[in-house]
């Protein structure tokens, strides 16, 4: 009887190591969060149809874009964002270290001058649109 009771004694001081354990391995999952602002021109007027792209430590992109009032949002693993906003007729703007729990990321694009190239060169790579591609009739 005695050695029954030490061992049921130390499987109830066993038993927290377990759930300790067990509640470790669920934590490896990053909680998530999410990342949310508005894209301005230089007059802060919005941007409507604007792409935002925030890319992790490992080259993940997550991607959204601005809806009727240039408000974007998207749910991210919480950590560190390379956070990048493109528009058409607009310079591309870029965030080199933000966190996303920081709270709210407005963006204000510049326009894009033909004389003058943008300063910033965007991260992702440019699509090629149909009616980008130069056209030649065989005669």
């Amino acid at each position: 009887m005695n050695r029954v009771l030490q061992l049921f004694t130390i499987a109830l001081l066993m038993a927290p190591v377990g759930v300790a354990q067990r509640q470790q391995s669920s934590q490896t999952t990053p909680p998530k969060t999410i990342l949310l602002g508005t894209l301005y021109d230089s007059n802060h007027a919005v941007i409507v149809g604007g792409q935002v792209v925030a890319r992790d430590a490992d080259g993940q992109d997550f991607k959204a874009t601005t809806n009727g009032e240039g408000v974007y949002s998207f749910e991210v693993p919480a950590g560190i964002y390379k956070v990048e906003a493109n528009a058409d007729g607009f310079c591309p703007k870029r965030v080199e270290k933000f966190r996303a729990t920081d709270g709210v990321l407005d963006l204000v694009l510049l326009v894009r001058d033909k004389m003058k190239p943008c300063k910033q060169r965007s991260m992702l790579k440019p699509q090629i649109r149909p009616l980008d591609i130069p056209r030649r009739i065989a005669e």
